[in-house]
C-alpha cells in the first residue's frame, strides 16, 4: 500500500476496516468475519494493495463517518441550493467528486482531499486534511517513559445539508 493509504488505514477504527472490507467485497474481497478484529482486517485489506479502489473507498468511507466532535451552523434556506454548491464545489475542485488527491499534510493548510456528494440526501462532504502536532509517552526502557512530540494526519469533513439549512464542521479529535 502507498504511505497515504497505509496512515489512512491505520487510523481507522475497526468498524471503519469492517465498513471498507464490506465495500471492497464488491471488488472480490473475500467479506470479513465479524470475529476479526484490527490486525487481521488490515492484513485482509493489504491482499488489495494494488487495488485503487481500496484508497478511494477509504477516503469515502472516512468522509461519511460520524465524528466525535461536530460543529453545526445553520445558514438558513435562503443560501445556496443544493445543485448551486454542488456545481461550485465540482467547478472548484473538478477531479474530487470522482476521485480523490493524495496530499501530505502539513501543519499550517487543510488541504481537500475527496468530496462525496449524495443526490439521494442532497448532502455535500468535503473531506479536508491537515497535520497536528501531538505528545504522547514512549517506552524507552521496562523502567523509563519520556514525552516525545509526534505529528499526526487529522481529517475535517466539513458537511453542506443545504436543503436544511445546516453546514457541519466535524472530526475525530484525539484522546
Amino acid at each position: 500500500m502507498t504511505t497515504g493509504i497505509t496512515q489512512v488505514l491505520e487510523s481507522f477504527s475497526v468498524n471503519q476496516l469492517r465498513d471498507l472490507a464490506l465495500a471492497m467485497s464488491s471488488r472480490g474481497l473475500e467479506s470479513p468475519r465479524s470475529t476479526m478484529g484490527r490486525d487481521a482486517l488490515l492484513h485482509l485489506l493489504g491482499t488489495r494493495k494494488t487495488d485503487a479502489n481500496l484508497a478511494l473507498y477509504a477516503h469515502r468511507i472516512e468522509a461519511v463517518t460520524p465524528y466525535k466532535h461536530i460543529y453545526i451552523y445553520s445558514v438558513g434556506t435562503a443560501g445556496p441550493s443544493y445543485l448551486a454548491a454542488k456545481s461550485r464545489i465540482n467547478a472548484a475542485f473538478p477531479d474530487l467528486t470522482e476521485g480523490f488527491r493524495e496530499i501530505e499534510p502539513q501543519p499550517d493548510s487543510l488541504e481537500p482531499q475527496i468530496c462525496v456528494v449524495d443526490d439521494l440526501q442532497k448532502r455535500i462532504y468535503l473531506k479536508l486534511v491537515h497535520e497536528v502536532e501531538m505528545s504522547g509517552w514512549v517506552t524507552v526502557s521496562p523502567t523509563e517513559k519520556r514525552l516525545k512530540k509526534f505529528r499526526k494526519r487529522h481529517p475535517v469533513v466539513v458537511t453542506l445539508r443545504l436543503s436544511e439549512g445546516i453546514i457541519t464542521i466535524a472530526f475525530p479529535g484525539f484522546t
